[in-house]
């Protein structure tokens, strides 16, 4: 009898500890910035694409970034490609740009896309967290 009321003493304290990591992780999620939750992508292998113009892009554009403009969107839907569940993060000089390529990305069925604002606040961000 002890024995069982060790294992149901020691089941819930399990559970509450993962619950509370959990809370921890999700609260940790909700308070980053959406250049952090960019990177976080990036850094785990999502599509990156520059939406802005070709002039922009050519004078600078984050390393790995493919340039499609936001008006372009059978392009937009080329460089994603057929997996419409597919991470992608979309950026331009502001976010405005990486918005309206999102939704025409979203409207295309693609699920994951997410708007990693503007270039300089994401170079900012890699260089704050270096």
């Amino acid at each position: 009898m002890k024995l069982k009321s060790l294992f149901i003493a020691l089941t819930v304290t399990a559970a509450m500890l993962l619950s509370a990591c959990a809370e921890q992780n999700a609260e940790e999620r909700l308070a980053s910035t959406p250049t952090q939750q960019a990177w976080r992508l990036i850094d785990d292998g999502a599509l990156l694409i520059d939406v802005r113009s070709q002039q922009e892009f050519a004078q600078g554009h984050l390393k790995k970034a493919v340039n499609v403009p936001h008006t372009q969107i059978e392009k937009l839907v080329k460089a994603v490609g057929k997996d419409k569940d597919r991470k992608v993060v979309v950026y331009c000089k502001s976010g405005r740009r990486a918005e309206e390529a999102k939704a025409a990305l979203k409207k295309h069925g693609y699920t994951h896309i997410y708007n990693g604002m503007g270039y300089e606040s994401l170079l900012a961000e890699k260089k704050a967290e270096s």
